[in-house]
């Protein structure tokens, strides 16, 4: 039985659409491409992965099935493996990390959220959450921390030092108003309760 389509392209995407022995494209006029065992099926070669190569009609016609003396094509094929390892193993330390930076912005927003409840005895709502992750993604957990320690400090208190119930959706949208002036960016809030 011959070779699955699957695994001819397979072999061919491997080898980038490139003989393996003369080094002629695929994609050049006239070429015909073969997978061409590595070790002769007649000499029990299997049809895997390891044991096929790319080769251009040409090559692998007059090769016929004789056994390749030079091994240029199965150490391309091992190193093609190992490359394709390493390849495996940074895709891997990367989602790692990305799933490491995201359990660490998870654990900043609580921080700062924590830190709003205390200032304020109110919590952000899920909106409020997502803009705080945004903001923190964006400009740093110091800076988000900065700018709503002097929002409280700014527009929460009464001048009788008593917290105000009202302000603190003024509050919250000066912090990052306050936030987005300070990068120099424009930000959507426009208008603001004015408190007495």
């Amino acid at each position: 039985m011959g070779l699955s389509k699957r695994l001819r392209f397979e072999v061919f995407k491997r080898d980038c659409f490139r003989c393996q022995y003369c080094g002629v494209s695929g994609t050049e006029p006239g070429v015909i491409l073969h997978a061409d065992h590595i070790v002769p099926k007649c000499e029990g070669g299997e049809d895997s992965l390891l044991n096929l190569t790319t080769a251009c009609a040409a090559c692998n016609q007059g090769k016929s099935g004789v056994p390749l003396k030079d091994t240029a094509a199965s150490e391309k094929q091992l190193k093609q493996a190992q490359i394709a390892q390493l390849r495996n193993e940074q895709a891997k330390m990367i989602a790692q990390w990305v799933t490491e930076l995201e359990d660490s912005l998870a654990l900043e927003v609580q921080t700062v959220a924590q830190l709003w409840t205390t200032l304020t005895g109110y919590a952000f709502n899920e909106r409020g959450l997502t803009e705080l992750k945004n903001a923190i993604r964006r400009y740093g957990v110091q800076e988000v921390i900065f700018v709503l320690r002097v929002a409280v400090d700014c527009f929460y208190w009464d001048d009788a030092g008593e917290r105000q119930a009202e302000s603190v959706e003024y509050t919250n949208k000066m912090a990052f108003k306050m936030l987005c002036n300070r990068h120099g960016r424009k930000t959507k809030i426009t208008k603001y309760k004015e408190i007495a």
